[in-house]
């Protein structure tokens, strides 16, 4: 029974390590990256009801129902997604164990072949004069051979190096698809439009892992924002004065941020992403009251300044 089992599990490690599979995964894989950058990932029902509506089905089948039912609105931290990485990641294992490292260690073997009638079945051969050994030695170590010799018989090889390299972007693959399935599963992505000289905590999530956590135990604080300008009245830079706080509200660290400069600490990167004139603070003369007075963007203009500008025009 044991002999079975082993002989069933050495068969199943084969087709893993089988390279038309990995290629086969690897084609999968692409299609379904693919549809992911098509088909907008982490936004609301009601967008995914407003723009692939039933009444008018992309392809005659494409609408929200269909995306939603199949995960392909979160495609990367879906289960079935991950599933086939974890088979790809397994397939590269197997293929590195099972032929890698095995040709590895048979490569840093030294074979010394006594029997003429094998070196003859090389495919690429020659026949040299014993006087000329040494010079054959000289040109195969100017040629970045290694050679060694056993009484008469020598032996020499080239490309170690190469032999390292399926083996290391094997492992290189699996790592980027292991941090990158982590990431997707325990990260998220908040924004908050935060104005000058408030404390904030993160709350409005626009995506989330499975797994992820939001830590309340600390708060953030604005402390200034200001832009700098070319000498052409250009915008140059927008910078930002961030504080990290603790929940009792005492300062944990500070920093300056601007394109390119996030604010990271423990794994949290902060960046600011746009800004706008959302309201208008107003302190009353001989007081240390603050008003805040909320703005609103206006897309149309009232028709009474319409008529206005042209009539003045």
């Amino acid at each position: 029974m044991k002999s079975d089992k082993r002989k069933l599990f050495q068969q199943s490690i084969k087709r893993l390590a089988s390279l038309q599979l990995a290629i086969q995964l690897l084609f999968v894989i692409s299609i379904l990256i693919a549809i992911g950058t098509f088909i907008e990932q982490d936004q609301s029902l009601s967008f995914y009801k407003e723009n692939y509506p039933e009444t008018s089905p992309i392809f005659g089948f494409v609408s929200w129902k269909f995306i939603t039912l199949l995960q392909l609105n979160q495609i990367y931290t879906s289960y079935w997604f991950i599933a086939i990485l974890a088979l790809f990641s397994a397939t590269l294992l197997s293929c590195t164990f099972t032929t890698q490292l095995p040709s590895l260690k048979k490569f840093r073997l030294w074979y010394f072949i006594k029997d003429n009638r094998k070196l003859k079945s090389f495919v690429s051969h020659e026949t040299f004069s014993l006087k000329s050994t040494n010079k054959i030695v000289y040109q195969l170590n100017k040629n970045s051979y290694h050679t060694f010799r056993q009484g008469k018989k020598n032996y020499a090889y080239s490309g170690l190096l190469g032999r390292f390299a399926p083996i290391i972007v094997h492992f290189s693959i699996i790592l980027l698809l292991l941090g990158s399935t982590i990431g997707a599963l325990n990260g998220y992505t908040a924004q908050e439009i935060i104005p000058r000289g408030d404390i904030f905590h993160i709350q409005n999530l626009t995506k989330s892992g499975n797994f992820s956590y939001v830590g309340q135990n600390f708060s953030w604080r604005i402390n200034d924002f200001w832009i700098t300008y070319t000498k052409e009245s250009q915008t140059n830079q927008f910078y930002s004065d961030l504080s990290l706080l603790d929940k009792n509200g005492n300062e944990l660290k500070r920093k300056i941020i601007f394109v390119n400069e996030p604010f990271v600490f423990k794994g949290l990167t902060m960046y600011q992403t746009d800004w706008n004139i959302i309201g208008l603070k107003v302190k009353l003369e001989d007081s240390q009251k603050i008003i805040q007075i909320p703005l609103k963007k206006i897309s149309k203009w009232p028709k009474f300044l319409v008529w206005f500008n042209t009539f003045q025009f």
